[in-house]
Protein backbone atom coordinates (compact mmCIF):
# COMPACT_ATOMS: atom_id res chain seq x y z
CA UNK A 1 0.00 0.00 0.00
CA UNK A 2 1.31 3.43 -0.87
CA UNK A 3 0.50 6.71 0.73
CA UNK A 4 -0.07 10.24 -0.49
CA UNK A 5 2.93 12.56 -0.05
CA UNK A 6 2.66 15.08 2.79
CA UNK A 7 1.16 18.51 2.11
CA UNK A 8 3.88 20.96 3.14
CA UNK A 9 2.65 24.03 5.05
CA UNK A 10 6.04 25.68 5.59
CA UNK A 11 6.43 29.30 4.50
CA UNK A 12 9.88 30.95 4.36
CA UNK A 13 10.11 34.73 3.88
CA UNK A 14 6.46 34.80 2.84
CA UNK A 15 6.89 32.16 0.13
CA UNK A 16 5.31 28.69 0.46
CA UNK A 17 7.91 25.93 0.25
CA UNK A 18 7.42 23.76 -2.86
CA UNK A 19 7.80 20.00 -2.96
CA UNK A 20 7.32 17.26 -0.41
CA UNK A 21 9.82 18.19 2.33
CA UNK A 22 10.26 21.04 4.75
CA UNK A 23 13.41 23.09 4.23
CA UNK A 24 16.09 24.14 6.74
CA UNK A 25 15.68 27.58 8.29
CA UNK A 26 18.33 30.00 9.51
CA UNK A 27 18.75 32.87 11.90
CA UNK A 28 21.88 34.71 13.09
CA UNK A 29 24.17 32.54 10.92
CA UNK A 30 22.82 29.32 12.45
CA UNK A 31 21.13 26.75 10.23
CA UNK A 32 18.41 24.55 11.73
CA UNK A 33 17.58 21.36 9.83
CA UNK A 34 15.33 18.35 10.35
CA UNK A 35 16.27 14.74 9.70
CA UNK A 36 15.00 11.28 10.54
CA UNK A 37 16.58 7.87 10.85
CA UNK A 38 14.79 4.54 10.67
CA UNK A 39 15.97 1.93 13.16
CA UNK A 40 16.04 -1.77 12.35
CA UNK A 41 15.52 -4.73 14.66
CA UNK A 42 17.83 -7.75 14.85
CA UNK A 43 16.35 -9.32 11.69
CA UNK A 44 16.56 -6.17 9.59
CA UNK A 45 12.95 -4.96 9.78
CA UNK A 46 12.35 -1.27 10.39
CA UNK A 47 11.01 -1.01 13.92
CA UNK A 48 11.17 2.73 14.71
CA UNK A 49 11.76 6.20 13.34
CA UNK A 50 13.80 8.79 15.25
CA UNK A 51 13.31 12.47 14.32
CA UNK A 52 16.03 15.07 14.91
CA UNK A 53 16.63 18.79 14.65
CA UNK A 54 20.24 19.96 14.28
CA UNK A 55 21.75 23.44 14.69
CA UNK A 56 24.88 24.13 12.63
CA UNK A 57 26.99 27.29 12.61
CA UNK A 58 28.30 29.13 9.54
CA UNK A 59 31.50 27.03 9.55
CA UNK A 60 29.52 23.78 9.51
CA UNK A 61 30.14 22.85 13.14
CA UNK A 62 27.21 21.15 14.87
CA UNK A 63 26.15 23.22 17.88
CA UNK A 64 23.55 20.73 19.06
CA UNK A 65 21.40 17.86 17.81
CA UNK A 66 18.17 16.90 19.53
CA UNK A 67 15.94 13.90 19.04
CA UNK A 68 12.50 15.47 19.37
CA UNK A 69 10.33 12.43 18.57
CA UNK A 70 10.45 8.64 18.22
CA UNK A 71 7.76 6.54 16.59
CA UNK A 72 7.53 2.77 17.02
CA UNK A 73 6.56 0.75 13.93
CA UNK A 74 4.58 -2.43 13.62
CA UNK A 75 6.99 -4.67 11.71
CA UNK A 76 4.05 -6.55 10.18
CA UNK A 77 2.89 -3.43 8.30
CA UNK A 78 4.52 -1.57 5.44
CA UNK A 79 6.93 1.14 6.50
CA UNK A 80 5.71 3.94 4.20
CA UNK A 81 2.27 4.07 5.83
CA UNK A 82 3.81 4.34 9.32
CA UNK A 83 6.41 7.05 8.74
CA UNK A 84 5.77 10.47 10.24
CA UNK A 85 6.61 13.50 8.09
CA UNK A 86 7.07 17.10 9.18
CA UNK A 87 4.86 19.54 7.27
CA UNK A 88 5.89 22.78 8.96
CA UNK A 89 9.14 24.00 10.51
CA UNK A 90 9.44 27.57 11.74
CA UNK A 91 10.64 29.93 14.43
CA UNK A 92 8.04 30.52 17.13
CA UNK A 93 6.81 34.09 17.41
CA UNK A 94 8.40 34.31 20.89
CA UNK A 95 11.84 34.16 19.22
CA UNK A 96 13.29 31.46 21.48
CA UNK A 97 11.81 28.24 20.09
CA UNK A 98 11.57 26.17 16.95
CA UNK A 99 8.16 24.68 16.14
CA UNK A 100 7.87 21.42 14.19
CA UNK A 101 4.50 20.12 13.06
CA UNK A 102 3.99 16.62 11.71
CA UNK A 103 1.21 15.43 9.43
CA UNK A 104 -2.25 15.29 10.98
CA UNK A 105 -1.21 17.56 13.86
CA UNK A 106 -3.64 19.18 16.26
CA UNK A 107 -3.16 21.72 19.03
CA UNK A 108 -1.58 19.23 21.44
CA UNK A 109 -0.63 16.33 19.20
CA UNK A 110 2.28 16.03 16.76
CA UNK A 111 3.49 19.58 17.48
CA UNK A 112 7.01 19.77 18.89
CA UNK A 113 8.92 22.71 20.37
CA UNK A 114 12.68 22.85 20.71
CA UNK A 115 14.62 25.68 22.36
CA UNK A 116 16.92 27.61 20.01
CA UNK A 117 19.65 28.18 22.57
CA UNK A 118 20.48 24.60 23.48
CA UNK A 119 18.14 22.21 21.67
CA UNK A 120 16.26 21.41 24.86
CA UNK A 121 12.72 20.19 24.37
CA UNK A 122 9.90 22.32 25.69
CA UNK A 123 7.33 20.24 27.54
CA UNK A 124 3.88 20.13 25.96
CA UNK A 125 1.23 22.31 27.50
CA UNK A 126 -2.32 21.04 27.49
CA UNK A 127 -3.94 24.31 28.58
Amino acid sequence: MSRQPPRIEQVIDGVPVPGWRVQPISRDDILYALSSVNRENEVGNICAQDCFVTATDAKGAVLWKTRYATFAFNTMLETDVQEHFPVDFAFHENGIELVIKHEYYSKNNRVYRVMLADGGEKPKSFS
